[in-house]
């Protein structure tokens, strides 16, 4: 027994408001239409409230596809299943109004579609309807199961050749293959308006980064692609259960093409399995671009030799303003702290090398930063960072006044730290100091320091107890009534790993 819900009403109201901006779900759709309490329950926890009366019929087999339910049998004696077949929700009318209103709602802006709500079938509705008369200019197809074999990827690359309003595309957690990507690539050669492409999470291999690269040669509107955990320098068997050989060819392609490219600025390839030959062709990318200002390759397999490639690249690159290293195999960070000192022209003003144990190397860092003029913020998390490796960079923060955000978390840094973070507050201009997860607690020296510190915005500490809050209140309070410029001091007791 289903449940027919009439959503006419949901969208006449979207579309009466001149709505801008649009997430559909089921949990959204069940609230406006004033159904009971959604559960939500994965499958292994639904087959563990299972009787056996349900156990042992398929029919009610059929309803696991779906996340979102709506629970309206309230006999607590009976398993969710028994719940479930009854209040399985059909939303039979749900594409024929979405169509409608992205023809016909031309402030509509953006749409989200999450979690299952629709089938490739209807994926390739939606984009036709985008196709022809629609202002929509993001879309989110976040983890709607594009997977190899459905037409919903043919008919975003038919929507990418003709479109002209759209900019921002996700795509990730849909478990496409490089064949998938196939159509989408080759439309978005002739692509004018797409700023954003995300297909990161997917199960694109080598080939389907040469299919990326062929793209990029002639696009002349993405300015960023997110790439990220996926398989692009690997080869998927002949099953494609699982990838069965390292092969760089897909990298090597995609690194010739941005030589080429001077649009993309932001390129993420965190957690792609990118080793030192894949770092060679990202070094000889990073000699030859002019364009990117972002480049991500967190994450990967990339060690000292890696690091050197890497290197050689920024040596000579002028445009890089952003570069990402962290949660490596890097052990010696001489290479790229040589690289950015003694290149006048490197623009380099977030530098995120944290996740690697390069606690020996802290020297190094710190005679590049006595020099350095363009480094902003400098991410050291979980580097092993002692108190002889903090001494190293007091003496280079001691000058430098350009590092305003700062991150020592998840150190061994102690209690013989703490006269150093106290003088590292009272001489730097430092806005926000992150020093979560160390050996040391606060103790009223520090405490005492925030009263003379004018600049201090953010600070990340979840080991203060009650008593130690409201001293950093206390000193907080009577420095905004005597600042010249009136700031605060944000604590934050948690600190998500984020960067």
């Amino acid at each position: 027994m289903y449940i027919k819900m009439d959503v006419s009403e949901y969208f006449e109201t979207l579309f009466n408001n001149n709505s801008t901006a649009l997430t559909l779900n089921y949990t959204n759709i069940l609230t406006f239409c004033k159904y009971p309490q959604i559960c939500e329950f994965s499958n292994t926890q639904s087959k563990n409230y299972m009787c056996t009366e349900c156990k042992n019929n398929p029919a009610h087999i059929d309803i696991l596809d779906r996340r979102f339910w709506c629970e309206i049998v309230s006999d607590k004696n009976k398993c969710f299943f028994c719940c479930l077949s009854k209040a399985y929700v059909r939303l039979d009318s749900i594409i024929d109004h979405l169509c409608y209103m992205l023809v016909h709602c031309h402030k509509l802006k953006s749409l989200v579609l999450s979690g299952g709500l629709v089938n490739a079938t209807q994926v390739g509705q939606i984009c036709l309807a985008i196709t022809s008369d629609s202002r929509l200019e993001y879309l989110n197809l976040k983890a709607l199961n594009l997977s190899c074999g459905d037409c919903g990827t043919i008919s975003i690359g038919q929507m990418l050749k003709t479109n002209t309003s759209l900019k921002k595309l996700n795509l990730s957690c849909n478990r496409l293959t490089s064949s998938d990507l196939a159509s989408i690539t080759q439309n978005l050669k002739y692509n004018s308006c797409l700023l954003s492409l995300n297909i990161s999470k997917n199960y694109i291999d080598y080939g389907g980064c040469i299919l990326m690269a062929d793209a990029l040669i002639s696009n002349t509107s993405l300015t960023s692609c997110h790439m990220g955990t996926n398989y692009i320098t690997k080869r998927f068997g002949d099953n494609d259960d699982s990838p069965i050989a390292y092969n760089d060819n897909g990298l090597r392609e995609l690194c010739n093409a941005l030589i080429k490219n001077n649009t993309l600025e932001i390129l993420k390839l965190g957690f792609c399995g990118i080793d030192n030959m894949g770092s060679k062709w990202i070094g000889k990318c990073l000699k030859n671009n002019t364009s990117l200002r972002l480049l991500d390759v967190s994450s990967n397999n990339i060690d000292d030799n890696g690091c050197m490639y890497i290197s050689n690249g920024i040596k000579m690159n002028n445009t890089l303003k952003r570069l990402k290293l962290s949660n490596n195999k890097i052990t010696n960070i001489i290479d790229i702290a040589d690289a950015i000192k003694s290149n006048n022209r490197c623009n380099i003003d977030v530098l995120d090398i944290g996740k690697n144990n390069i606690n020996s190397s802290m020297q190094y860092i710190s005679d590049m930063l006595m020099t350095n003029t363009s480094i902003t913020s400098l991410n050291l998390q979980k580097v092993s960072m002692d108190v002889h490796g903090l001494r190293w960079l007091y003496r280079s923060l001691k000058t430098n006044k350009i590092i305003i955000d700062l991150n020592l978390s998840n150190n061994d840094l102690d209690a013989d730290a703490l006269p150093l973070i106290r003088k590292i507050l009272l001489r730097n201009n430092l806005t926000s100091l992150n020093v979560v997860d160390n050996h040391f607690e606060m103790d009223d020296v520090i405490l005492d320091c925030l009263k003379s510190n004018y600049t201090l915005l953010h600070l990340n500490y979840n080991g203060i107890d009650i008593g130690g809050i409201e001293k950093i209140n206390s000193c907080t309070n009577r420095n905004y009534i005597n600042r010249k410029y009136k700031t605060c001091l944000l604590l934050e007791m948690l600190c998500t790993d984020e960067w």
